[in-house]
């Protein structure tokens, strides 16, 4: 089911506003802060010129294809293009950009709100989410701004104290973890936010699409239940791997854990089961965060018997997300053929 376009407009325009209050509250020292340690890394200042230059294409773009145009380039290379809007913003006072980030907001919101039905299914391209609809483009801007915003403001909250915060800013490297462990955080929630709207709207279908026939027969319903415990799940795996531990004790069988993990959540809501989801999620992003290489580099085996360093049992966990909402999208889309 489609997201109004009167919830996407009050979704944009809450998170702006939120974003700008929190913007403007920040002094230089704020704006010097390092939020992410890649090469080259971004202060504060950086997200703030990134922030306003995504919104202003956002609505660029949304007025270029609701009016028969060009969408964002299928052979954008997006990193080089942030980089660019980056520089080219760098000699704007943190008030003007504050400002444009405030007016792009305001006219977004206006025009989302004027949107139909037609509008929101028509297909654009995205080059994080590729081939997709104005609707999905529009949640991820929200998103993207929710995502950086929270970044912020746990560095500039943990540089308040001092310390251990304040040797991060000098050193390049986040409070929590390594540049390593900053991109596979970046991974994990960019994942999250390509798979989570799809998995909402599947919980209405919970009982009614069936994504694996047989026996047990698995509807959307069991599917998230399953992911609820998968989640979690390999979440301890990779702790236990951390601690030098066996992943999974010997003789471990997946078939029948997954069957009795769904069996033990039969009475639970999907809203129950999406909040569950989505903590083990926060859960993943806040542990990678702490991991040093070396730990990023131990090694252990997953539940089908596969070798893998943590860093790719985090990506595997990500990539277990998609690939099963991928095979209930498409048994919701057969089902309505």
């Amino acid at each position: 089911m489609l997201e109004s376009a009167q919830h996407l407009a009050s979704r944009i325009e809450a998170e702006g506003r939120k974003a700008a209050a929190f913007l403007r509250a920040l002094d230089e020292t704020n704006l010097a802060q390092i939020i992410y340690s890649e090469s080259p890394p971004w202060q504060a200042r950086e997200i703030l010129a990134h922030l306003t230059s995504a919104q202003a294409t956002v609505l660029r773009t949304l007025v270029s294809v609701l009016a028969g145009g060009p969408d964002l380039d299928r052979d954008m290379d997006l990193d080089a293009f942030n980089a660019a809007e980056v520089a080219r913003l760098a000699g704007l006072p943190a008030a003007q950009l504050v400002a444009q980030f405030e007016q792009d907001c305001a006219a977004l919101t206006t025009r989302v709100a004027q949107l139909t039905r037609d509008d929101l299914t028509r297909r654009c391209w995205h080059p994080w989410l590729g081939d997709t609809t104005v609707e999905e483009t529009l949640r991820l801007a929200y998103r993207h701004t929710m995502m950086h915003v929270r970044d912020m403001r746990r560095a500039v909250t943990g540089g308040s104290r001092g310390g251990k915060a304040q040797a991060a800013a000098d050193t390049g490297v986040r409070q929590s973890g390594t540049s390593r462990a900053a991109r596979l955080s970046l991974f994990l929630r960019e994942a999250h936010a390509q798979s989570w709207p799809h998995l909402v709207r599947l919980a209405e279908q919970a009982g009614v699409v069936i994504v694996y026939p047989g026996q047990p027969e698995w509807t959307v319903r069991e599917l998230l239940a399953h992911l609820a415990d998968a989640e979690r799940g390999m979440l301890g795996q990779v702790r236990r791997i951390i601690r030098g531990e066996p992943a999974l004790p010997e003789g471990f069988d997946l078939e029948r854990w997954n069957r009795r993990a769904v069996e033990k959540r039969a009475a639970a809501t999907t809203a129950d089961l999406l909040a569950e989801i989505e903590s083990a999620h926060g859960a993943w992003v806040e542990f990678v965060e702490t991991l040093d290489d070396a730990a990023l580099d131990r090694q252990g085996r997953t539940a089908e018997g596969e070798l893998l360093t943590v860093e790719a049992f985090a990506r595997h966990a990500a990539e277990h997300r998609m690939n099963h909402t991928c095979d209930a999208e498409k048994a919701a889309r057969a089902g309505q053929a």
